[in-house]
C-alpha cells in the first residue's frame, strides 16, 4: 500500500510538472525565431523530489523548443531568491535569460519583480502566485510590470481538502479512534506565508469541519516569517505529501 502511495504522489508531481511545462511551450513558442534562454529560480533544495521533478518538466519543455535552461536552488533559503534574482538581470545583454521563472514562496514574488522587470527579463510565476486580494499596489500581468506574463498556480485548496480526506478514511478504516471515540490529526504544514500552503490549510481545514469524527489537536508551521528568517529551518515541507495537477492559471 505505502508503494502504490508513493507511485500515486510521483504520478501527481509529474502531471503537475508536465501542466506547467504545456503551459510555458504555449506561452513562448512564438518567441524562437532566435534562440533563447529561461532560467527558473528554484526556492526549494537541489535534492528534493517535488522540486527535482519540477526542474525535469521545465528542462524538457526547454530542450523541445530549442531553448536554454538554467536552475539556480535557493535551498529553501527565501532571501537567497533576492541574490539569484540580482545576480541574473546583473548580466551583461547576450548573456542574461530572456525569462525567468519564480514563485511566490514566502511572498517574496513581489519583490522579484522588483528586481527583474527593470532589467527588461520577463517573468512568470509559477507553482504560487501573489493573491489577487495583495496585488493592490501591483496590479495584474503587463499592468505596473510590464514583463510579467502570467501564471500558474495548483489547486492548492482543494489539494488540501482531498488530502485530509483521505487521511480521514484511512483512520476510520484503520479504527483509529481515541477513547472519545473522535479522529484526532496532527498537521505538519508549510510556512504562514506561500499563498499555496495557506491554501492547503484552508482545504485541510474544511475537510475536518465537514467530518464531525476529526479533531485537529495541532497545526505546527515552518518557523520562516518575512521579517525573521530562522538560521534553520524546523523541518523541510518536503515530508509533507500533497497531491499537486494543474490548477488555475491567469495571463
Amino acid at each position: 500500500m505505502i508503494e502504490e502511495a508513493r507511485h500515486r504522489q510521483q504520478s501527481r508531481r509529474q502531471v503537475a510538472a508536465s501542466c506547467l511545462a504545456l503551459f510555458l511551450t504555449i506561452l513562448l513558442c512564438g518567441s524562437v525565431a532566435r534562440a533563447q534562454s529561461v532560467a527558473f529560480i528554484n526556492p526549494g533544495k537541489s535534492d528534493e523530489i517535488y522540486w527535482m521533478t519540477a526542474t525535469q518538466g521545465m528542462q524538457a519543455v526547454a530542450r523541445s523548443l530549442g531553448m536554454t535552461f538554467e536552475v539556480q536552488y535557493a535551498q529553501r533559503e527565501p532571501l537567497k531568491t533576492f541574490e539569484i534574482a540580482r545576480e541574473m538581470v546583473a548580466r551583461a545583454a547576450g548573456k542574461r535569460p530572456d525569462y525567468i521563472v519564480v514563485t511566490d514562496d514566502y511572498s517574496v514574488a513581489d519583490q522579484l519583480l522588483k528586481i527583474i522587470d527593470p532589467a527588461g527579463v520577463k517573468t512568470f510565476l509559477a507553482y504560487s502566485s501573489i493573491p489577487v486580494e495583495q496585488r493592490g499596489g501591483i496590479g495584474s500581468p503587463r499592468g505596473k510590470y510590464k514583463g510579467w506574463l502570467g501564471s500558474l498556480e495548483p489547486r492548492a485548496e482543494d489539494a488540501g481538502d482531498m488530502t485530509a480526506d483521505a487521511l480521514i478514511e484511512r483512520g476510520k478504516r484503520e479504527k483509529a479512534f481515541g477513547p472519545d471515540g473522535k479522529l484526532h490529526m496532527l498537521a505538519i504544514a508549510g510556512d504562514r506565508s506561500t499563498p499555496s500552503s495557506i491554501k492547503r490549510n484552508q482545504g485541510m481545514r474544511r475537510a475536518i469541519a465537514e467530518n464531525p469524527t476529526v479533531v485537529l489537536d495541532q497545526e505546527v508551521y515552518a518557523a520562516w516569517t518575512r521579517e525573521k528568517p530562522p538560521s534553520k529551518p524546523i523541518f523541510s515541507t518536503s515530508d509533507i505529501r500533497m497531491p499537486s495537477w494543474c490548477g488555475r492559471g491567469t495571463i
